[in-house]
């Protein structure tokens, strides 16, 4: 019998290797029921509208009760239903509709287990996380292989979605068994890690640097930039596919380009295992530059696929940038946000930072296909357009977080 955190490991393997295949298939789906760019981008992007505030809700609630897994085993018994509706959908309007229970699904999903895997108290909550980082980027990569094999082994896309369905209901089955009453959330015997001397890194910069001010605007400075690499994350994923197949892309790399984002991720989730690394990842100094370096490294990746290419090669290049920023920027926030934050608010604060990335995944889509006008490569170019707007708000952040640190020292 697997042990709760490895059950949260194999959940989150799981959730990860179909959502992508999700992210990818379907706007592709779409593609080829005739739906126009606005369509494909509200099939991209409708998933993640409830994404952009519902998170923050179920997992504010969720520090108020004993038990967070009932919440999970709900949101899986949502994607087993949605996904085995994407196998019998007709026209592009269903897809839609089907895509906001998804999106419902994945709000409660995600929130609620990064809150779980923070409260593990077997280790120090930096290695639990970075673990579970591991493993769901892992399956990032499967995913996507798989998902462009079925691409190519089903003449019809939608018995892709057969597949999924089996594996969502075997890992709804998983947590039945494994379902029991968690213990109080807030009670000190389930956050010994939380107060002992290996404190995470970033409660140990709070404590010696500042009394939370420069922490605040830390925590601000990503609630800024999350949104923006998860709006390049979300074009991507949403349109590749249909601009790949419209120049000649092969169809089995265009079921699989997501794999060099899950690889890129993973790669940068596995750099934070070194402790050098996190030391200057996250060092309080040095994140102003870091974040700048990440807007400026996700920029580039939205913008690659504009190379003509008909091998896909700059889709997988563009992919693997953009996983690494992604991965990076993630574990910035989730220092920040949830391993530094109050035990009793983990919740809230994990909600916050999914909150983050959905609104990013929701709009970054939407707008693309509002301004492309019958266009599959003018989406791409929302990307360095909203870095016009981004840099000038994170460098006064940043230079204003200077400015209370060297307050702070004196």
């Amino acid at each position: 019998m697997l042990s709760e955190f490895q059950t949260f490991l194999a959940t989150s393997f799981v959730g990860n290797f179909v959502g992508p295949i999700f992210a990818i298939l379907l706007p592709l789906m779409a593609y080829h029921l005739g739906a126009s760019t606005f369509q494909i981008g509200l099939v991209g992007g409708v998933t993640f509208s409830l994404y952009s505030f519902v998170p923050f809700v179920a997992g504010s609630y969720s520090d108020t009760l004993k038990t967070r897994k009932i919440f999970i085993i709900f949101a899986l018994v949502l994607l087993v239903l949605t996904s085995a509706l994407y196998s019998q959908v007709q026209n592009t309007a269903e897809i839609i509709v089907l895509r906001l229970f998804e999106g419902l699904a994945w709000s409660i999903f995600w929130p609620l287990l990064d809150a779980m895997v923070s409260e593990e108290t077997s280790q120090d909550v930096r290695k639990s996380l970075t673990v579970y980082n591991v493993t769901l980027s892992s399956a990032s990569i499967i995913g996507p292989v798989v998902g462009g094999f079925l691409l190519v082994a089903f003449a019809d896309i939608r018995n892709a979605f057969v597949v999924t369905t089996i594996l969502l209901s075997v890992t709804l089955l998983l947590n039945l068994i494994r379902f029991k009453k968690q213990p109080n959330r807030g009670t000190a015997t389930n956050f010994g890690t939380y107060e002992s001397a290996d404190k995470p890194l970033g409660v140990k910069i709070s404590e010696n640097l500042d009394s939370g001010f420069a922490r605040r605007n830390r925590i601000l400075i990503l609630i800024v930039v999350l949104p923006f690499v998860s709006a390049i994350r979300g074009i991507l994923f949403t349109f590749l596919a249909p601009l790949g197949q419209s120049v000649g892309v092969p169809e089995f790399l265009l079921g699989s380009i997501a794999f060099a984002f899950g690889a890129g991720r993973t790669f940068a989730f596995s750099l934070n295992l070194r402790a050098d690394f996190r030391e200057r990842l996250l060092g309080s100094r040095k994140i102003g530059t870091n974040i700048l370096l990440l807007l400026t490294l996700a920029s580039i990746a939205g913008v690659i696929p504009l190379i003509p290419d008909k091998t896909g090669t700059t889709y997988l290049i563009s992919l693997g940038f953009t996983g690494i920023a992604t991965g990076l920027t993630t574990a910035l926030a989730q220092v920040e946000l949830i391993a530094s934050s109050d035990p009793k608010k983990r919740g809230r604060n994990a909600g916050i930072l999914e909150s983050c990335i959905g609104i990013g995944l929701s709009a970054g889509p939407i707008i693309a296909g509002i301004t492309a006008r019958g266009s599959l490569s003018k989406p791409l170019l929302v990307a360095p357009a909203g870095l016009v707007i981004i840099i000038p708000v994170t460098l006064w952040l940043i230079r204003r977080e200077s400015r209370i640190m060297r307050t702070t020292v004196r």
